[in-house]
């Protein structure tokens, strides 16, 4: 059901249609709301008001944040770069920068952030973003990859240890007002979409809420060392406080937020709308997209049946000398990804890949082909074909129609107990209208669960 919602701007009049449970959202957002030119296969000149505010990449509340062991204002007189301590706060936020994208990209621990020059000289001033990282180079507290590529990709930075995996701090180093207001601003600026979904899932983001038995968890929780200590804690933090961060990848249409890179054994303890959660996934997620990559093959039913099955990565075991077994399964998948999916095409391929080839030699050079020129386009591609299923998909269905409590873990969907079934139609859906199939899809009922973990 929908409804018109009206609104003003510069004295001319406009009218929109939009799902009745999302008008009186719009309406308190009215003034964030500029037009915006959409395409029309009726008319290439049609206006349509469609820009919706977003929570930041950077979250809400802008806290900086510095490693536990690192006494930065003691570093820089003894280095007698005294100079910047009352610029402090600019060597904080690129720590900070750096920091936060553990969870913003989901990267994996030691991992290079990338970071923008043009960005960071906008916040912190054009004549201090360079001598700023130089210093922060200089001290030994980061480091990076000197990798850039034009347009592509800007150049990574990560901790030195011992901070890389030291735990981290919020710090309060005194900000300029003016500097404040203007980091408010872009944070505002850049967090607009002009894509429903993903106003509809940044609106079910802060919904989101944690059962009080994630405490206890705490309690028994023996982490592996500070780095997975600090990233847990700071998670659960994060939500409790209602500091939600939300931003989407323009290449991929995947979206972080606060739950995509929530820790997965925490997930019995998130509620929304007061709620306990199922999630529903896709099995062989990214092995089943691979199906768009043939034609009209034979080999094509082959794969077809195995995906459809959900059983992948046992048929791929089946072809190894040496196969990992179910009980290492995980490990399977993990060696899928990075030595077939995701690694440069190599001379001396490895023994999974040459596996892969026998089995399914189209596919495998279809895959060689995506690899070019550049062989991260195959992971890219995959990512798109998910999220073009999931959040342009299902999502967006959801959002213009009933409009029930949704969240999302790149290719599988987190919701209350009696939305199962409908989110579970909406995939399958999507699924047959592009690949003529439906992939298995797995439950796992949160509900109840939490209880048993916290003990």
């Amino acid at each position: 059901m929908t409804r018109d919602f009206h609104i003003e701007i510069s004295n001319q009049s406009f009218k929109v249609q939009v799902p009745s449970h999302l008008d009186a959202v719009l309406k308190k957002y009215k003034y964030l709301i500029h037009t915006y030119t959409s395409y029309s296969s009726n008319n290439n000149n049609s206006s349509s008001l469609r820009l919706y505010p977003l929570c930041s990449a950077f979250g809400e509340k802008l806290r900086l944040y510095c490693p536990c062991n690192l006494d930065l204002i003691r570093t820089l007189e003894v280095a007698e770069e005294r100079y910047w301590i009352p610029h402090v706060w600019k060597l904080h936020y690129i720590m900070t920068v750096i920091y936060r994208a553990r969870w913003n990209k989901a990267t994996e621990e030691g991992d290079f952030a990338p970071l923008s020059s043009k960005i960071l000289e906008t916040v912190i001033g054009s004549h201090f973003a360079g001598p700023a990282k130089a210093v922060l180079l200089k001290l030994a507290i980061i480091e990076t990859d000197n990798h850039y590529v034009v347009g592509e990709k800007c150049k990574g930075y990560r901790f030195r240890e011992p901070f890389q995996s030291a735990k981290f701090m919020e710090v309060k180093p005194p900000i300029p007002a003016r500097i404040v207001k203007r980091m408010q601003y872009l944070t505002k600026l850049k967090a607009r979409t002009d894509k429903l979904e993903h106003f509809f899932l940044s609106e079910n983001l802060k919904k989101v809420t944690l059962d009080a038995g994630v405490e206890r968890f705490f309690l028994t929780f023996e982490p592996k060392n500070d780095f997975q200590a600090d990233y847990y804690e700071r998670s659960v933090e994060w939500i409790q406080n209602k500091d939600w961060f939300f931003c989407y990848d323009e290449k991929t249409g995947r979206v972080f937020n606060n739950i995509t890179s929530f820790p997965k054994n925490l997930r019995p303890f998130l509620r929304l709308d007061g709620s306990p959660l199922v999630e529903i996934d896709v099995a062989n997620c990214q092995p089943f997209l691979l199906l768009g990559l043939y034609k009209s093959e034979p080999e094509r039913e082959e794969y077809q049946q195995v995906v459809e099955n959900g059983q992948f990565y046992e048929a791929l075991d089946s072809e190894l000398e040496n196969p990992f077994g179910a009980d290492r399964r995980k490990e399977l998948k993990q060696a899928v990804f990075t030595q077939v999916f995701f690694d440069r095409i190599r001379q001396n391929p490895s023994k999974l890949c040459r596996a892969f080839a026998r089995r399914f030699p189209v596919l495998f050079q279809r895959i060689q082909d995506l690899k070019h020129p550049h062989y991260r386009n195959c992971a890219l591609w995959l990512q798109k074909q998910e999220a073009d299923i999931v959040i342009d998909g299902v999502i967006k269905n959801i959002a213009r129609g009933e409009g029930f409590p949704v969240l999302t873990v790149h290719d599988s969907v987190l919701t209350l107990p009696e939305c199962v079934e409908s989110v579970e139609e909406l995939l399958e859906s999507e699924f047959q209208n592009r690949f003529g199939i439906a992939p298995r899809l797995n439950r796992k009922d949160y509900t109840g669960e939490c209880a048993s973990i916290a003990r």
